[in-house]
């Protein structure tokens, strides 16, 4: 309803920079700026990223620069996160480059060798469909078998030998499904294995980032893969424009969503809330279940995640909009320089005032999950 702007929408990311007293606020790729004191809107430098999706904005305010990590949409970059920086000061925007031409390389090969993996998921289940008897024409079967034979003699596939062996013994059995089941299973594996060589955060949506501004890093937890949620942690070295994958002993569960707020007193990242997938079959049923409310500290030079609080779920809590629920309306979050957390949601404002001493590590090993956990 701002002029100059044109409305603002749900979903919309905004930090502010305490240097220069400004809200920054980014929208389909529109970067803009509001003086609270002159209530002026004033329109900057557009990204020139138009492949990016489900961007987290972070404002490191001593290095006069906002942080943007978000999913990447262009097929050469399939698979990893997007990080981008905008200069304050300059009004312009640089990319981050994922990892060395050797690390690019390298996963331009295994990639190819997924979508092989794919194709062969995809041809097994159609072959397996449209046969009441779930086995396939024996031409069908053969093919199949020379597929993946093929497949097995790739670069790089060695370590996948027994799982071609129990699909293609599957096939010979005439037992489609089973044979489904394993190509589904290799396809699982490759794609972790993918992903834990990545030298940046794997692509998903509804994921925060904080800056923590002692450390002078960048910290995303958690987030939406469309087939899984997951609870990996990342630090993006601001300085190095590095990232690396975090490897804490324990981690909170995985989950979408939620909040990631910097403690200035404490030093610490506090998580709170978020959702899983739902497993439903309905085909009316909501996309999203609700966790328990749990609150939990990360210490960035520790590695560590600690938990605070637990609260009981509210399933009717959503903070998913649309026409299908397929858009998630992230929940305010601040922290004032004594840990006192605000948070502000549909049903209201809160504030909780956060002591790290009243952590409860028996919790936290019973709640939390082993690192990089994926819940399909």
């Amino acid at each position: 309803s701002h002029a100059g702007w044109g409305g603002g929408a749900p979903g919309c990311q905004a930090v502010y920079d305490p240097a220069t007293k400004l809200i920054f606020c980014l929208h389909n790729n529109e970067l803009h700026s509001f003086d609270p004191a002159a209530k002026t809107w004033n329109k900057l430098a557009p990204a020139p990223f138009p492949s990016m999706v489900y961007p987290a904005l972070a404002c490191d305010a001593a290095g006069r620069q906002l942080i943007v990590v978000g999913a990447d949409k262009d097929s050469k970059n399939l698979g990893w996160s997007m990080t981008v920086i905008y200069d304050i000061a300059s009004n312009t925007w640089t990319r981050l480059e994922n990892g060395t031409d050797a690390v690019r390389q390298a996963h331009e090969e295994r990639k190819a060798r997924l979508d092989a993996i794919r194709e062969l998921v995809g041809c097994s289940r159609f072959t397996w469909y449209r046969d009441p008897a779930g086995a396939g024409a024996e031409a069908e079967r053969k093919g199949l078998a020379d597929r993946a034979a093929a497949l097995g003699k790739r670069p790089g596939m060695d370590a996948s030998k027994s799982e071609l062996d129990a699909y293609t013994a599957a096939l010979a059995a005439s037992k489609g499904l089973d044979a489904l089941k394993a190509a589904r299973a290799l396809q699982q594996r490759f794609e972790e294995a993918m992903e834990a060589a990545a030298p940046t955060p794997p692509s998903r949506r509804n994921a925060r980032i904080a800056f923590d501004p002692a450390n002078k890093v960048v910290v995303l937890f958690g987030g939406d893969r469309e087939d899984s949620t997951v609870n990996d942690t990342w630090i993006l070295d601001v300085a190095k424009k590095t990232w690396r994958r975090a490897s804490p002993k324990v981690a909170p569960p995985t989950r979408g969503g939620g909040m990631l707020t910097w403690l200035p007193k404490s030093g610490k990242i506090a998580l709170y809330d978020g959702y899983v997938q739902s497993v439903s079959l309905n085909y009316a049923a909501r996309p999203w279940d609700a966790i328990a409310h749990d609150l939990w500290l990360y210490d960035v030079k520790a590695d560590s995640w600690s938990l605070l609080a637990t609260w009981p779920a509210n399933p009717d809590a959503s903070k998913f909009f649309g026409y299908a629920s397929e858009r998630y309306a992230f929940p305010a979050a601040a922290a004032d320089g004594d840990d006192n957390l605000i948070f502000a949601d549909g049903a209201g404002v809160w504030k909780l005032a956060v002591d790290p001493a009243k952590a409860d590590a028996a919790a936290a090993e019973k709640l939390g999950q082993p690192a990089n956990t994926r819940t399909y």
